[in-house]
């Protein structure tokens, strides 16, 4: 079933799933990559980046790739919702990190 596009940093993670880590502990815990299985099964890796070009240029991102291909990014301004800023959802991803 696929979720309905909703605004970016759309609402924050329930608080029964709160966030253990902060952005920065999370950037350093994931460094270059770390394999991920999310709580639905969905296996995914995750790598700690800054942006090399557009307007987030030089912005810390981790991101995260299954199969190989990016399926989302978050910020540190994403961190903690359901969203990000592409109103992509992030919160399966970020919550098992």
């Amino acid at each position: 079933m696929k979720r309905p596009t909703q605004i970016p940093h759309f609402n924050s993670i329930p608080p029964l799933t709160l966030l253990t880590a902060s952005f920065a502990v999370a950037y350093s815990k994931v460094g270059s990559s770390s394999a991920y299985t999310t709580i639905s099964g969905t296996s995914f890796t995750a790598h700690a980046s800054q942006v090399t070009k557009g307007a987030k240029k030089g912005t810390e991102v981790i991101i995260f790739k299954r199969n190989g291909r990016e399926s989302a990014r978050a910020y540190q301004c994403c961190w903690g919702h359901i969203t990000n800023c592409n109103r992509t959802y992030i919160d399966s991803y970020t919550e098992v990190i």
